[in-house]
């Protein structure tokens, strides 16, 4: 599976960002794959990438993620009204694994996981 590099495309010089505490993401086309569609935002300079799905009964679910920040942000909307929104920091590694995506995040003394399936 492809990784996403963004470093050489959009280097890190104006950021305060270590290598080592980079957030590892799947590449472009794996995430492509997975949520069968290209994103619905991007702003690859700043590391944001953002997609949604939506059902046949009015709810979509957005998922994005910021690599320079190291957050993933999940909102919920169900007739195009708002009903939840989950943010985590410290993110550390996105992995895909047929319909399901895992994130990994970790700060000092603590790591937790976000899972989530793609709806069948």
């Amino acid at each position: 599976m492809a990784r996403l590099d963004l470093s050489q495309r959009f280097p890190l010089r104006s950021r305060n960002v270590n290598r080592a505490n980079q957030f590892s993401v799947p590449g472009h086309l794996d995430l492509l794959e997975f949520f069968e569609s290209e994103p619905r935002h991007q702003e690859p300079s700043d590391g944001l990438w953002s997609y949604e799905i939506s059902d046949n009964c009015g709810v979509t679910l957005r998922f994005a993620f910021n690599v320079f920040e190291r957050s993933v942000e999940t909102a919920l909307s169900f007739a195009d009204r708002l009903v939840s929104v989950v943010s985590h920091e410290e993110a550390h590694q996105m992995t895909l694994n047929g319909g399901k995506i895992e994130c990994l995040f970790s700060s000092p003394g603590q790591q937790t996981s976000f899972v989530g399936r793609y709806p069948t």
